[in-house]
């Protein structure tokens, strides 16, 4: 996915990848954007993956 990104000049960081989804952050103009990158046929499994297994960008506050 990063490959297909970055072959069209954006800028891309691959945080994570399975066999379901991606994990990226890439830009378009002026924001970064964090999307989970998935295909269609696999949306309800990527779902119950992250329902199960939320994602932090940061540490728990304390």
């Amino acid at each position: 996915m990063c490959s297909l990104l970055r072959g069209h000049d954006i800028p891309c960081i691959l945080k994570a990848e399975n066999q379901y989804a991606v994990d990226a952050t890439y830009t378009i103009g002026p924001l970064a954007r964090r999307r989970i990158l998935v295909c269609e046929s696999d949306v309800v499994r990527a779902r119950e993956i992250l329902q199960a297994a939320p994602l932090f960008d940061s540490a728990p506050e304390e």
